[in-house]
């Protein structure tokens, strides 16, 4: 198995954290609120056939329940690509708390592609109530 496991030592309790995890578990703790919790990015990534692909999450700790503020992803197939005119594609993103920038990429090989940048501002801040986010989408919450 791998992933990450919530540990509440003081309890006696873990359990772990369905939909994070993978090959790669990095843990970056942004802050911590003791009345609201922890905000942290939970990075998970996979591989194989040829293709990558990695998810940084930034998430609110709401007890037991993590509360995915934001999401970016990024990804490529450059070990499955070039060979009988399948596109090598992909993208990259770059993150701090302020900001993302993702990079594109795609071409007909992994050494002729073309590259496009968008940016965005992020504002973390512990909500005011703890329901989801219904704006969340795949790419960006």
């Amino acid at each position: 198995m791998q992933g990450y496991v919530l540990a509440r030592p003081a309890l006696g309790k873990a359990i772990v954290l369905d939909g994070f995890g993978g090959q790669s578990s990095d843990v970056t703790v942004l802050s911590h609120d003791g009345g609201k919790g922890y905000m942290v990015i939970l990075g998970s990534s996979i591989s194989g056939q040829g293709n990558f692909d990695a998810t940084y999450s930034v998430v609110l700790f709401d007890g037991w329940k993590p509360r995915m503020l934001f999401k970016a992803e990024e990804g490529n197939n450059f070990g499955d690509c070039g060979d009988e005119g399948k596109v090598c594609e992909g993208r990259q993103v770059f993150q701090n708390p302020l900001a993302v920038t993702a990079v594109r990429y795609s071409g007909p090989d992994g050494k002729r592609t073309k590259a496009s940048v968008s940016s965005k501002v992020v504002t973390l801040a512990y909500p005011n109530t703890r329901q989801s986010n219904p704006r969340c989408s795949t790419r960006f919450c």
